[in-house]
């Protein structure tokens, strides 16, 4: 069974695993600390847990397989997925041989840690649906 729960701090370095392996590089991926500490990936990760940040963990059978977290920006801090300061920059990762079995489970985490439940609910299913899968 899958259980989800908030980020616990001796997680932290799972989590951190998660966002580098949520960066998609096809060839000549540069090591974890390496590429987390970039200049331009750095704001995603650093002083966690910062007014804003949510993240929960995966687990089965007490094991994490997978987190969900967000981080909410401002204009003097945008990057890549910034559209506004109230809407928050999502990741999700699920380790790669069990994303078919946590995906649903995932979907409901997300929807439980965001503040407005019904916006990311919408958003999401607006996507599954353009991707093919069931709202």
């Amino acid at each position: 069974m899958i259980k989800v729960r908030h980020l616990q701090p001796a997680e932290y370095d799972f989590f951190m695993d998660m966002h580098y392996e949520s960066i998609h590089i096809v060839q000549g991926k540069p090591p974890k600390d390496e590429l987390l500490n970039a200049p331009n990936l750095r704001k995603y990760n650093e002083y966690w847990e910062r007014k804003g940040d949510r993240a929960v963990i995966a687990l089965i059978d007490d094991i994490p397989v997978g987190a969900a977290w967000y981080r909410l920006f401002d204009e003097s801090n945008q990057d890549y997925g910034f559209v506004d300061v109230k809407i928050p920059e999502l990741g999700i990762l699920i380790q790669k041989e069990l994303q078919t079995d946590c995906r649903d489970t995932m979907y409901s985490a997300v929807c439980s840690i965001y503040e407005a439940p019904h916006l990311l609910r919408g958003r999401i299913d607006a996507i599954r649906v353009s991707e093919g899968f069931s709202s």
